[in-house]
């Protein structure tokens, strides 16, 4: 397989529970365990090529979803703004701080 896009481990947190249990479990194994495809194929009496399809089904389905969602992205922009927050409240400048804390609300 072509080299691993680590950031789909990002979008797996957020999406893992809408994927199939065999796909999350495989993709488990790839990513997080590190496991080749040959060694998941043998854990799982899947063939090889099984198994690059399930992983590649998998990859689509997590950039899906977080096209149609955003989760990761409005995570993403809400962790910034709390970082601009927290910077804000400790230059005491409040009134900035609470329309950065509205801003975060609206993301959700």
């Amino acid at each position: 397989m072509h080299e691993k896009d680590l950031s789909l481990l990002r979008l797996f947190d957020f999406y893992s529970g809408l994927l199939a249990d065999s796909s999350r479990e495989q993709f488990e194994m790839y990513y997080q365990n590190d496991l080749s495809l040959s060694e998941i194929s043998e854990l799982t009496n899947i063939s090889r090529q099984g198994v690059r399809s399930n992983l590649k089904r998998a990859e689509t389905q997590l950039r899906e979803f977080e096209a149609a969602m955003h989760l990761a992205e409005r995570a993403d922009a809400a962790e910034r703004l709390a970082e601009r927050t927290k910077q804000l409240i400790l230059a005491g400048e409040t009134e900035n701080a609470v329309s950065s804390l509205d801003r975060i609300k609206e993301l959700f």
